[in-house]
């Protein structure tokens, strides 16, 4: 009875599982039915309703015919255009294709009612929801390129050649708490597997500019960075990061420059100025992690770029990364063929956090510790797991909470940068290079970005979008907005490629101008 009740329920489960996958495969995408397979193996339907099949399927009409006609001449947007022809299918493929009512669930992923809750304790809501003003700066911060319906048909606006100055208008109004001609930030949910409702995106950014701190020169300051939250309760301190760090660090720097009496303050050298922000930036990035709610499990990497004045302090806890790019606009002779030829080449590249880094792994070890390098894979921080008591690996050796993995510390790698110096080494190093022809940006993304998209992709999308005037085969140039919206789908597209529609990290990345000639004028 029992063997004959067990052949029955698999061959009932199996009949259903191909009823589901055929029912997929006539309607969708070769790209979906990878993801149709694979929930088809659990008994879920992901063909909910007529209405959810036209949905989907006007999707992939639209994200076709989105990127089909963006072929360019140049060099630097046929590499681009290359790479983003299948960012609709790979989206498709990456997540889960769910009912109406489920979209308009997962379109609200910046927090949770948890997240909401501890915010309102900590009292970093502000009182109008749409007001991310605080007494530091104006705060830009990301919106969803798919799952948020009218930020994704923003970005189709801002995208569309037309002559219509209104359009891109209404969606420049609709996007400008996520970005503007300086800077940008943008995101996108991942796919982890299990319920679709049950998604939350755990990567944070930012972009404040100015960065209002006590400065003669605060104008010119700016502060981005993205973190990437992980665990159970990744997101609540990722959220937490966001939220604070700018506050925390705004404090910290006016105290110390009020400090210094006005009679000693134009003695102190540019060493001394350099190790004050150092440790200010330093403790900031430990009081946030003290006071993240990472208890039992909980952590967030923290990448952040800080422009202060003449210099740029590039600050780097775990696998998310920051870069700085020099971009060099076409010279008068080839730009006279409507033929963008600028380029953009990166300077300077944070280090990824791993165990397996000599320094780290002796570092982690001598406080006791325990690292695991794998022949294949990536290496971990082994820890017991306070709350489950079962082993878990943690893949950086340095996190914003994550407190119960020994070794892992807050304390973040602090790099310096002048601009200045920068600006006469770009110019000086290639005898034909103006002064007036570099032009420096800045970059932070996490490891949903960084893992799958080489550097130079984004450097050369991004400077050409903050700093390009040219048009290439009466082309207009991408919008900052529109740029992040290509990379974060080149991002999917590969995701989906390596791990066959079945997975697909979080993707957040922030943007934004540090220096041109212009802006000095």
């Amino acid at each position: 009875f029992f063997l004959l009740r067990t052949i029955l329920m698999y061959v009932w489960f199996v009949s259903r599982s191909i009823s589901t996958s055929m029912h997929a495969v006539m309607l969708s995408s070769s790209a979906t039915r990878r993801s149709a397979t694979f929930f088809s193996r659990y008994g879920k339907r992901i063909i909910i309703n007529e209405n959810d099949i036209l949905r989907r399927k006007s999707y992939h009409e639209y994200i076709h015919r989105r990127f089909s006609s963006s072929s360019s001449s140049s060099t630097t947007t046929r590499t681009t255009t290359d790479v983003v022809t299948a960012i609709g299918v790979a989206a498709a493929a990456a997540t889960v294709i769910t009912s109406t009512s489920t979209t308009l669930l997962l379109q609200k992923n910046t927090t949770t009612n948890d997240e909401e809750d501890y915010l309102k304790k900590q009292k970093i809501i502000p009182n109008n929801n749409n007001n991310n003003c605080f007494s530091y700066g104006c705060m830009l911060l990301p919106r969803d390129i798919f799952y948020d319906g009218k930020s994704k048909e923003a970005l189709e606006r801002l995208r569309t050649d037309t002559n219509e100055n209104t359009d891109k208008e209404k969606a420049e109004l609709e996007l400008f708490s996520s970005g503007n001609e300086s800077m940008a930030t943008l995101t996108l949910l991942g796919f982890k597997g299990g319920d679709p409702n049950h998604q939350i995106n755990q990567d944070r950014a930012f972009c404040i500019a100015p960065f209002l701190v006590a400065s003669d020169k605060s104008k010119n300051n700016k502060l981005l960075g993205v973190f990437d939250g992980h665990a159970k309760r990744g997101e609540l301190v990722s959220e937490h990061s966001v939220r604070n760090l700018p506050l925390i660090l705004a404090r910290k720097i006016q105290q110390e420059q009020q400090g210094i009496s006005p009679q000693n303050k134009n003695d102190i050298t540019k060493k001394e100025r350099i190790l004050r922000m150092r440790h200010c930036i330093e403790e900031t990035f430990l009081e946030v992690d003290r006071t993240a709610p990472a208890s039992p499990s909980g952590g967030c990497t923290a990448s952040i770029i800080l422009q202060n004045d003449n210099e740029l302090y590039i600050a780097n806890a775990g696998d998310s990364r920051s870069f700085i790019a020099i971009y060099q606009p076409s010279s008068s002779s080839s730009s006279s063929n409507n033929e963008d030829v600028s380029s953009s080449y990166i300077v300077y590249q944070s280090r990824e956090d791993k165990p397996d880094v000599t320094s780290e792994r002796d570092r982690i070890e001598n406080m006791g510790g325990r690292v695991y390098i794998p022949m294949r894979g990536t290496s971990r921080v082994m820890y017991l797991d306070s709350k489950t008591g079962t082993y878990s690996g943690l893949a950086m050796s340095r996190a914003i909470g994550d407190w119960d993995a020994t070794g892992v510390i807050a304390t973040p790698i602090i790099d310096v940068i002048d601009i200045q110096e920068l600006v006469q080494q770009a110019s000086g190093g290639n005898g034909n290079t103006n002064p007036n022809d570099v032009h420096i940006f800045a970059v932070s993304a996490t490891d949903g970005m960084m893992d799958f998209v080489p550097m130079d992709v984004i450097a050369n999308v991004i400077g050409s979008s903050l700093f390009s005037t040219a048009t290439t085969n009466n082309k207009t140039k991408d919008h900052p907005l529109t740029a992040c919206e290509q990379l974060i789908g080149l991002a999917a597209n590969r995701w989906d490629h390596s791990k066959n529609g079945l997975y697909r990290d979080d993707i957040a990345i922030a943007v934004s101008r540090i220096w041109s000639p212009s802006s000095q004028k």
